[in-house]
């Protein structure tokens, strides 16, 4: 369907519109609907139609999230604003679009780029800017072997050297743009380079042979009949007519081309054009004797090259004030640039501290629970071992206690016992001294008596005793030994004995002495 769609005329490209939107046809055929419908007003200088359907079309490239389509897309925004004459826009839009398109892999993209750009600088009298961007058109294309495209920039590139007097590298460049034509067999375009390259001979003061004059006439149909356009016709026209005066070679047809190129010039406003034909006009009527229309010629180019160079000079200051703005724009988008990144940069660093001063909070808040949980461990360990050691102290309190009173009343039940045993000895002294006993029975009392005075009976109550005291003055005999190694038994014995506060009386009878050896021992303890 896409090849029975005329592009030139508006109602088929219209029909196949209707088509796609009523059926409800994928995006890629709507996109090349729009496409078709942006060349025709293109063509046709509708620009405001032109931005309408860069607007559906990036609508559409974007949302199927076609990349490449949208590059070509912001391409034609540049090539719109070219065409509005909005140069400093144009130059802005290509020139952002340049990094990602080098970087990519659509050369003849890249290629319309660059030739884009070179038009825009050459409109502004940058023509260096120009050619440079013309050049790297050439490094683009060339490898592409789209000789058509070739042969249209070689022959720019003439345009332009021949322009700036550069006749020598413009003969090679319309030599370029000759032989590039006459691969794709394109005659108009390859007669209009071949005269082009012909002029430029004869403005380094070559000679032209009378065949070559020949076989540049014999360009005339192709260029009469052929595709190119009328600026390049015209141009080839006037071109063709200043060889041939040069050459005095064929006047009347020569006269004939300047005819006809005069009224395509003042209408279109191809005022190079004109000065060539004016300054043509002038040779020829020279070459006729008419030496007052020569004049007349002369001062019509003289004039005109005159307000043509003070044009060019108004329009290359005000190229140079266009290029400053961009200039300008482009170190203000720089500056902002730099200054959203410092201002991501700054989001960025503030982001990472108020994640890390987060992070340090909740890092310390988990401490603080942990040492909390900790202290509070190690507060209930504390209450339970200091609520252990109450019991525990009062365990032993009560032992000591019940110990205490243990040994109270042991020693209370030895005392009671001494007692008894002592006043039972001292009844039996008395009864030894008397006669009227038989000797049996006195040996029976001193038997008695010396069972009371037996020593083992007072050791087993010693060690019942102390048994008593050392659970409640635990290594009370130790330390005392440790510091009076020299105390024996008997005065460790007296010690514990004082320690518990007795009498000279109570212990005298629990050592089973008198009171004054009680009292003797004592003072030998003190001395020691």
């Amino acid at each position: 369907m896409l090849q029975r769609v005329d592009q030139g005329d508006i109602r088929s490209i219209d029909r196949f519109g209707n088509c796609i939107l009523s059926h409800g046809k994928e995006d890629a055929l709507l996109l090349e609907y729009y496409d078709l419908k942006k060349r025709y007003f293109f063509k046709s200088h509708q620009l405001d139609s032109v931005s309408r359907y860069i607007d559906l079309s990036m609508e559409v490239a974007q949302r199927c999230n076609d990349a490449r389509k949208v590059i070509s897309i912001q391409f034609e925004i540049g090539l719109l604003y070219a065409k509005q004459k909005k140069s400093v826009e144009a130059i802005q839009q290509f020139q952002a679009l340049l990094p990602e398109i080098e970087t990519g892999n659509d050369t003849v993209l890249l290629g319309k780029l660059y030739h884009n750009l070179s038009t825009v600088y050459i409109e502004l009298y940058q023509f260096e800017a120009g050619m440079e961007y013309l050049c790297r058109a050439l490094d683009v294309i060339v490898p592409t072997k789209d000789f058509h495209t070739q042969g249209k920039i070689w022959m720019q590139l003439a345009d332009l050297q021949m322009q700036l007097y550069r006749f020598d590298t413009a003969e090679v460049s319309a030599s370029k743009a000759r032989r590039a034509f006459e691969k794709v067999a394109i005659k108009d375009y390859q007669g209009s380079a071949a005269i082009r390259e012909a002029v430029c001979r004869i403005k380094q003061g070559k000679q032209l042979h009378p065949d070559t004059l020949l076989s540049l006439l014999a360009f005339l149909p192709a260029l009469q009949n052929g595709p190119s356009g009328k600026v390049t016709k015209t141009t080839a026209y006037v071109g063709l007519a200043q060889l041939l005066i040069y050459n005095k070679f064929d006047l009347p047809q020569a006269e004939e081309l300047l005819a006809h190129s005069l009224p395509t010039c003042d209408s279109m406003q191809l005022r190079l054009n004109i000065t060539d034909i004016y300054y043509a006009y002038a040779q020829l009527n020279k070459l006729n004797d008419a030496p007052d229309s020569a004049y007349a010629y002369y001062e019509r180019y003289a004039r005109l090259k005159e307000e043509i160079a003070q044009e060019g000079s108004r329009l290359q200051l005000n190229g140079l004030r266009v290029l400053h703005q961009v200039d300008q724009q482009a170190e203000q988008i720089k500056n902002l640039e730099q200054e959203r990144q410092i201002s991501h940069l700054w989001t960025v660093i503030l982001a990472i501290s108020v994640g890390f001063a987060i992070f340090i909070a909740v890092f310390l808040s988990f401490v603080l629970r942990q040492k909390l949980r900790l202290a509070t461990k190690r507060h209930q360990i504390q209450q339970l071992t200091l609520e252990n050691q109450r019991l525990l102290n009062e365990k032993l309190e009560a032992e000591n206690v019940s110990n205490a009173r243990e040994l109270a009343t042991t020693t209370l039940h030895i005392i009671q016992k001494n007692e008894v045993l002592e006043r039972l000895n001292a009844e039996i002294s008395p009864l030894l001294k008397e006669s009227e006993l038989s000797s049996q029975i006195k040996l029976q009392l001193q038997s008695l008596r010396g069972s009371i005075r037996d020593n083992d009976f007072w050791e087993t109550t010693w060690e019942n005793f102390r048994q008593h005291f050392d659970r409640i003055h635990p290594e009370f005999f130790q330390n005392l030994q440790a510091q009076f190694p020299r105390l024996t038994p008997n005065d460790l014995r007296h010690c514990a004995y004082v320690r518990m506060n007795l009498t000279r009386k109570e212990i005298a009878l629990l050592l089973n002495v008198n009171v004054e050896a009680v009292k003797m021992a004592r003072n030998r303890l003190k001395k020691r």
